[in-house]
C-alpha cells in the first residue's frame, strides 16, 4: 500500500493538505507542538477510523474526542492511497460518523470495506491487519520503540522485550496470546455453568456437588422402597378394628331401644301439659270479644295528637320570626342599591363580556411574546444562512427559477444521483461477471493442459513403439509389440478426444457470462447517453450553456431551499402574528364600547375586574331580595300550616272515639286519647300475641297421635332385646343416662373409625409418596449422572485444549525464533551496532553476543546493554517483526515518530541508512521529526542517498495559524 495525499479540514490542531512520495522516505520536519504526531494519527484514522465508544476508554477520553479540532471547525479528512494497482480516495466525516470510498474510476466502493460491527476499515482488507496489529507493526510512536504491543494494558504491564515478542507472535491471527487463551480455559474451569445445579462454580466443585446429588437421590430411592415395605403391620391393625366396630354397633342398638322406653314416660307428661293450655286459650278469647268496639282506634293516635299540638305551637313561633327577619333585611337592600350606582359605566356588560376581556388581555400578552420570539428566530435564521456562506437574497432569485420546471424536468434533475449510482453498480456488476467468466475459462484451460500433455505423450509413445516394432527385432514377439504400441497410441487419442469434449457446459456458461457482461455494459452506456441528451435538452430550454451548470445551480437551489426554509417560515409566522394582534385589538375595542381610548392588556384586565365587581354586587342584591321574599313566604306558609294543623288535631280526637269541644286544654285531650289507645292495644296484644302463642304451643292431632305411638313403639322395642343386650344397658335409669352411654359408645365408635382412617391414610400416603416421588427421584438421579458425565467430559476437553494450545504456541514461537535469529543479526550489522549476534529461544527470550566477545545471558541481555545499543536492538526487532508479518501480502507503510530522538548522531545516521537503503524500497515510510539541523547535517554527509531516497515535507505552512 502507498499513501499519496492527505487533506484534513480539522484534526486536532492539524489543517491542510500534503502530497506523499510513494517510492521514497517522506521526511516531515517542523517544531514541537506543530501537529507532526497528529499527521500520523490522521493517516491511521483515515485507514481505520476513530473509536468513540466510551465503555472501552473508561477514565480517559476516547480517540474521537481526543482529535476533535481545537478551533471547533469541520472535523473531517481525505486520504488518497494506492493498493495493488488500484487508487482509492477515502473521505471520513468524524462529526457525522460517515465514510465514503471511491476508486480512480469514480465508483463508490464503500460497501466493500464494511465490517461486522457496522464500521468501515480500509486497512483490514487491503493489508490483512486490523487497527491494533497495524499499530504493532507500522506505527512507531516517539519513545515507544521498544513496545511491540503498546496499546494493550496487559502488555504495558510487561516490562521485558520477551513478553512483548510473545504477545506479538501469539496474536498475529487473533486477539489473545497463548498464555491468555490458557488463562481463559482455566477461567472456564473456574466458572462452569451447570443448569442442573442452577449456579456457576469451579469444575471440581461442580463434580463434587453432582456426585453428592447422585448419592442423595440414591439414598432417597432406597428410603422410599423401605417405607413401602413397612405398611404390612398397619394393614393387620385395620382388620382388628373392623371386628371391634361390629361389637360397638350392637351395644349402640341396645342403648337406643332402652332410651326409647324411657322417653315414653316423657310423652305422657307432654300430653297432660297440652290439655292445660287448651283451657287457658278459651279464657283469652272471651276477653278479646269484650274489647271488640275499640278495634278501629289507630295505635299511634296519642303520639300523632301530641306531635300535631307541638307542630301547631312551632308554626305560631315561625310566623313571629319571619316578620322579624323582614324588618332586618330592608336596610341591607337600601345599602346595596347605593353601591351599584358607582358602576354605571358597565351597566350593560355581562359575565361573558368580563371573561372575553380577560381572554383578549391574555391573547394580547401572548401575541406580544410571540412577536418578540418570531423576530429573534427570524434573525437567527438569517444569520444561519449567512454563516453557511450563502446570500439569503440568492434564494429569491434561484427558487422561483426552478419552480417553473416541468414534472419531467424536475424528476430528471432529482434522479441524477440515483442514475449515477445505478450506472456505477451496473458497471461493477459487469466487471465482476466478466472477470468470473474469464476466471472460469482460465481454470478450464489449466485443467485441460496436463491432460492434453498426457494424451499427446501416450499417443507419441504408442506411435514410436509401433514404429520401433516394425523396424527392428525385439525380445518379445513383433505382433505383441505392435499391438501394445497401437493400444498405447489409441489410449492417448482417447484421452485427447475426451479432454477436448470435457467441461463444454462450463465453457459455454463462461462465454455466456462474458456476453451478459458486455450486454449489461452496453445497455448502461446507452442509458447514460440518453440521460446526457435529456440533460442537454433541459439545460438548453432553461437557458444554461452546459448540463453541469444546470446541475450546479440546481444543487445550490436545493441547498438554499433547505437552509432558507426557516427564514420563510419565520416571515410567515410574523405576518400571521401581526394579523392576529390587530384582530384581537378590534374585538377588545368593541367590548369596551368607548370606555377606554387605548387598548392594552392592563386596561382590558382592569375593565374585566370592574365588570366582575358590578356583577357580584348585583348577585348579592338578588340574594337580599330573595331573602326578603322568602321571609314573606315563610310567614304566610306558617300561618296557613298552623290552621291546617289545628284541623288535623280535631280529626285525630274524633278518630279515637271522642267528641271534640273547643276551648279545652290540648294536654287533657292527649291524655284521654292515650287511654283509648291502650285499651285498643290490649285487644291487639290478645289477638296477635297471647292467643297465637298459646295456639302455637298446642299439639295438633298428628303430634298427639305420634306421642301415643311412641309409647307403643318403646314397649315393642324393649320386648325384642336379648338378655345380653339388656345387661349392656344396666345403669341407665333415665333418658339422659341412656343418651350419655350412647354418646360414649358413639365416641368410641368414632375414635375407632378415626384410628382406622388414620391407618388407612398413612398406608395410602406411603403408597402415594412412593408412586409420586420414586419416578422423580429416579429421573433426578439420571439427570445428575448425565450432568456429572457432561462436567467430566468438559473438564477433559478443556485439559486437552490447553495442552494443544501450548503445543501450537511452542511451534509458533519456534518459527518466530528462527526468523528473528537470522534477520535481527543482519539488521544489527547494518545499523553498526556493537551486538554481533542475537539468539532467540523458543520461549522468545534471547541472549546477545557483543563484538568484544562478551556474552549477555538470557533474561539479562537488555539490562547489560547501553541505552543506544538497546535502541538499535529494538529498532532491528521492530523492523524484523514488520517484515515477518508482511510476508506474502502487500507491503505496508511505516509511520515513524522520530524513533532516533534519544540516539546520538552516529547511530541515527546508520539507522536512517537502513531505512533508506533497505526498507524504503519495499515500504513507504513517513518519518516526522523536529530535529531539522540534525537531518540537514546528515543530508550533507550522504547527499546522494538523501537526494535519491528522501522526499522533504514542511508541516508548518500547512498548520492553521495560531494552532
Amino acid at each position: 500500500m502507498k499513501l499519496l495525499r492527505l487533506k484534513t479540514d480539522g484534526f486536532g490542531l492539524l489543517r491542510g493538505e500534503w502530497q506523499f512520495d510513494p517510492a521514497r522516505l517522506n521526511l516531515v520536519i517542523d517544531e514541537n507542538e506543530r501537529g507532526k504526531t497528529s499527521l500520523l494519527h490522521a493517516i491511521v484514522a483515515g485507514l481505520y477510523g476513530l473509536d468513540g465508544d466510551a465503555r472501552r476508554h473508561r477514565g480517559t477520553i476516547t480517540p474521537l474526542e481526543r482529535w476533535r479540532p481545537w478551533d471547533g471547525g469541520t472535523y473531517r479528512l481525505e486520504l488518497d492511497i494506492e493498493s495493488d494497482g488500484e487508487k482509492y480516495t477515502i473521505s471520513r466525516d468524524f462529526a457525522r460518523g460517515s465514510v465514503e470510498v471511491f476508486n480512480d474510476r469514480g465508483q463508490d466502493v464503500t460497501p466493500d470495506f464494511a465490517t461486522e460491527k457496522d464500521g468501515f476499515s480500509i486497512g483490514l482488507p487491503l493489508l490483512g491487519l486490523d487497527a491494533d496489529e497495524f499499530a504493532k507493526c507500522a506505527f512507531w510512536r516517539q519513545g515507544e520503540l521498544a513496545d511491540v504491543v503498546p496499546e494493550l494494558e496487559k502488555d504495558r504491564r510487561a516490562s521485558t522485550l520477551q513478553a512483548r515478542l510473545e504477545s506479538a507472535a501469539d496474536t498475529r491471527a487473533g486477539d489473545a496470546s497463548a498464555i491468555e487463551a490458557i488463562q481463559a480455559l482455566e477461567a472456564s474451569l473456574k466458572a462452569f455453568d451447570s443448569p442442573v445445579l442452577g449456579t456457576t462454580l469451579t469444575i471440581e466443585n461442580a463434580v463434587k456437588r453432582l456426585q453428592g446429588m447422585r448419592e442423595f437421590e440414591t439414598t432417597q430411592i432406597r428410603s422410599l422402597e423401605h417405607a413401602y415395605a413397612e405398611v404390612a403391620g398397619p394393614l393387620e391393625r385395620i382388620a382388628t378394628l373392623d371386628e371391634e366396630e361390629l361389637a360397638l354397633r350392637a351395644r349402640l342398638r341396645a342403648l337406643e331401644a332402652h332410651g326409647a322406653t324411657l322417653r315414653a314416660g316423657d310423652a305422657t307428661q307432654r300430653l297432660e301439659r297440652d290439655d292445660q293450655r287448651r283451657t287457658e286459650l278459651a279464657q283469652r278469647r272471651a276477653e278479646a270479644e269484650a274489647l271488640a268496639p275499640l278495634a278501629n282506634i289507630p295505635a299511634d293516635a296519642e303520639s300523632v295528637l301530641s306531635a300535631q299540638t307541638a307542630r301547631h305551637s312551632d308554626l305560631a313561633t315561625r310566623v313571629k320570626g319571619a316578620e322579624a327577619k323582614r324588618r332586618a333585611i330592608e336596610p341591607e337592600l337600601a345599602r346595596m342599591d347605593a353601591a351599584l350606582e358607582q358602576f354605571g359605566a358597565y351597566e350593560e356588560h355581562t359575565a361573558e363580556d368580563a371573561d372575553a376581556l380577560a381572554v383578549r388581555a391574555g391573547e394580547l400578552r401572548r401575541l406580544e411574546e410571540e412577536r418578540a420570539r418570531i423576530a429573534h428566530e427570524l434573525e437567527d435564521a438569517l444569520q444561519a444562512v449567512r454563516a453557511q456562506g450563502l446570500d439569503p437574497d440568492r434564494a429569491t432569485i434561484l427558487l422561483p427559477r426552478f419552480e417553473a420546471l416541468t414534472l419531467e424536468q424536475g424528476d430528471l434533475l432529482r434522479d441524477q444521483p440515483r442514475i449515477a449510482l445505478t450506472q456505477q453498480t451496473e458497471l461493477a456488476m459487469a466487471d465482476q461477471t466478466r472477470s468470473m467468466g474469464r476466471t472460469m475459462l482460465r481454470d478450464i484451460g489449466q485443467w485441460k493442459q496436463p491432460r492434453y500433455i498426457v494424451g499427446g505423450a501416450l499417443a507419441a509413445l504408442g506411435l514410436a513403439g509401433t514404429a520401433v516394432a516394425l523396424a527392428t527385432e525385439l525380445v518379445i514377439p513383433r505382433p505383441v509389440a505392435i499391438i501394445a504400441g497401437v493400444a498405447v497410441m489409441v489410449a492417448g487419442g482417447v484421452v485427447l478426444i475426451a479432454t477436448a469434449y470435457a467441461r463444454r457446459k462450463a465453457r459455454d456458461e463462461a462465454h455466456e457470462r462474458i456476453h451478459e457482461a458486455d450486454e449489461l455494459q452496453r445497455q448502461s452506456q446507452l442509458r447514460n447517453i440518453e440521460n446526457d441528451r435529456l440533460l442537454q435538452t433541459a439545460a438548453t430550454e432553461l437557458g444554461y450553456g452546459t448540463p453541469q451548470a444546470l446541475l450546479d445551480e440546481w444543487a445550490e437551489a436545493q441547498r438554499l431551499k433547505d437552509l432558507a426554509s426557516p427564514v420563510h417560515a419565520a416571515e410567515q409566522q410574523r405576518m400571521a402574528i401581526e394579523r392576529q394582534y390587530g384582530a384581537v385589538q378590534t374585538a377588545a375595542r368593541a367590548l369596551l364600547a368607548g370606555t377606554h381610548e387605548e387598548v392594552t392588556p392592563d386596561a382590558l384586565e382592569d375593565a374585566a375586574t370592574q365588570v366582575r365587581q358590578r356583577l357580584a354586587l348585583e348577585q348579592d342584591r338578588v340574594g337580599i331580595v330573595r331573602r326578603l321574599e322568602l321571609a314573606d313566604a315563610e310567614a304566610n306558609e306558617a300561618q296557613v300550616a298552623a290552621q291546617e294543623m289545628e284541623q288535623q288535631a280535631v280529626s285525630t280526637i274524633r278518630a279515637a272515639g271522642l267528641n271534640y269541644e273547643p276551648g279545652g286544654s290540648w294536654t287533657a285531650w292527649v291524655g284521654e286519647v292515650g287511654q283509648q289507645v291502650r285499651r285498643s292495644l290490649r285487644r291487639v296484644a290478645l289477638l296477635e300475641r297471647e292467643i297465637p302463642a298459646i295456639e302455637a304451643e298446642l299439639f295438633d292431632d298428628a303430634t298427639r297421635a305420634a306421642l301415643g305411638a311412641e309409647r307403643e313403639r318403646a314397649t315393642a322395642a324393649t320386648a325384642g332385646l336379648s338378655a345380653t343386650e339388656r345387661a349392656a344397658v344396666q345403669g341407665a335409669n333415665s333418658p339422659a343416662e341412656a343418651e350419655a352411654l350412647s354418646m360414649t359408645t358413639r365416641a368410641r365408635l368414632e375414635a375407632l373409625r378415626d384410628e382406622r382412617e388414620t391407618l388407612r391414610r398413612d398406608v395410602q400416603n406411603v403408597a402415594d409418596r412412593y408412586h409420586a416421588e420414586h419416578p422423580g427421584a429416579c429421573a433426578r438421579l439420571e439427570t445428575a449422572e448425565r450432568e456429572l458425565a457432561r462436567a467430566q467430559t468438559f473438564r477433559d476437553s478443556v485439559t486437552y485444549a490447553r495442552e494443544s494450545i501450548e503445543r501450537v504456541a511452542a511451534e509458533t514461537h519456534r518459527r518466530w525464533a528462527e526468523f528473528l535469529n537470522e534477520r535481527v543479526s543482519n539488521l544489527l550489522k547494518d545499523v553498526g551496532s556493537s551486538i554481533s549476534r542475537v539468539r532467540f529461544g523458543e520461549d522468545l527470550d534471547f541472549a546477545v553476543s557483543l563484538a568484544s566477545g562478551h556474552q549477555a545471558t538470557r533474561g539479562k541481555a537488555v539490562h547489560q546493554l547501553s541505552s543506544g545499543a538497546r535502541d538499535q536492538l529494538h529498532l532491528a526487532v521492530r523492523l524484523a517483526i514488520t517484515e515477518f508479518l508482511s510476508r506474502g501480502g502487500e507491503s505496508m507503510p511505516l509511520l515513524i515518530d522520530d524513533c532516533f530522538a534519544t540516539s546520538d548522531d552516529d547511530r541515527t545516521r546508520h539507522g536512517l541508512k537502513v531505512l533508506l537503503d533497505m526498507f524504503s524500497r519495499q515500504h513507504q515510510i513517513v518519518f516526522v521529526t523536529c530535529h531539522r539541523a540534525r537531518h540537514e547535517s546528515l543530508a550533507e554527509q550522504d547527499a546522494a542517498l538523501y537526494a535519491e531516497r528522501v522526499h522533504w515535507l514542511e508541516l508548518r505552512a500547512r498548520v492553521a495559524s495560531g494552532a
